[in-house]
């Protein structure tokens, strides 16, 4: 894979004389696109992250669980899936990733989307996403 912004670059790169194939994004355990733009990679984490949070909201409806309990939950099944690669994508901000965790935690209080997110965040005692992905990047 060729990292470049906007260009088209062709170069054969070998290996033991075999030609290397140049391919336009490489799926570790998250998505890397050529042109280095985490922009999708963020997108696909988040839209994983949606399924996996439908089936919680199942389980949540169908037990009575506490606020506190929700939450843990919450950060083992869905944080784990939002925050795959967060040693790369410490620094961007992601709004597809922030709505998942907007949305879980709007759910769970029974609260409107027009809610003040900063009114959530301190009644839940959280903090955005991104601020967790740096945590976990320093730690690494």
């Amino acid at each position: 894979m060729i990292f470049e912004n906007g260009r088209h670059t062709s170069h054969d790169f070998l290996l033991n004389n075999t030609v290397l194939e140049v391919v336009k994004n490489v799926q570790i355990p998250l998505c890397l696109f050529k042109n280095g733009n985490l922009y999708r990679t963020q997108n696909k984490r988040a839209q994983k992250s949606l399924f996996a949070l439908h089936n919680l909201f199942i389980i949540f409806n169908r037990i009575e669980l506490d606020t506190q309990l929700k939450l843990k939950i919450f950060d083992s099944l869905i944080g784990s899936i939002l925050n795959k690669g967060a040693e790369i994508m410490f620094n961007t901000q992601s709004n597809d990733i922030e709505k998942v965790h907007w949305k879980f935690l709007r759910k769970i209080l029974v609260v409107r989307k027009s809610t003040n997110l900063d009114a959530i965040y301190g009644d839940l005692g959280r903090h955005p996403r991104k601020v967790h992905r740096q945590m976990i990047a320093i730690k690494y």
